[in-house]
């Protein structure tokens, strides 16, 4: 695995951003960044970020919207996307979309850390 991945995440749940920010220090990531807003990742999308992980039910936008978005502008990071279950039997279309994972909530620290772990080795 390579050194420290940079990771973002764009997630508007306090418990979920400290949930996924402790798993990630668990596995040697930096969280180098963490928004509530889908405007706010686009404002500062000239950051150099290793991961993204991205909330599909951001307040003013989608989480795949806001991948799309990244995407068009040519911003090639790597994206999880944060699903709710309802959204479960999407997940491919959503790859097919440009998103390198999905992670189905509710979900278990193995579980964010096996998704995380799979994003970073497959470059």
């Amino acid at each position: 695995m390579m050194s420290e991945p940079r990771v973002m995440i764009a997630e508007p749940s306090l418990f979920l951003q400290h949930l996924i920010q402790k798993n990630l220090q668990s596995l040697d990531m930096r969280v180098s960044h963490i928004y509530t807003h889908g405007s706010t990742v686009l404002e500062s999308a000239s950051e150099d970020f290793d991961i993204m992980l991205i909330d599909y039910n951001l307040p003013d936008m989608t989480g795949i919207e806001l991948a799309q978005k990244m995407l068009h502008r040519n911003i090639y990071t790597r994206i999880i996307l944060l699903l709710p279950e309802s959204l479960s039997r999407e997940s491919q279309e959503f790859i097919a979309q440009g998103v390198q994972a999905t992670l189905v909530k509710p979900f278990y620290a193995e579980s964010i850390q096996r998704v995380l772990i799979e994003t970073v080795t497959h470059v």
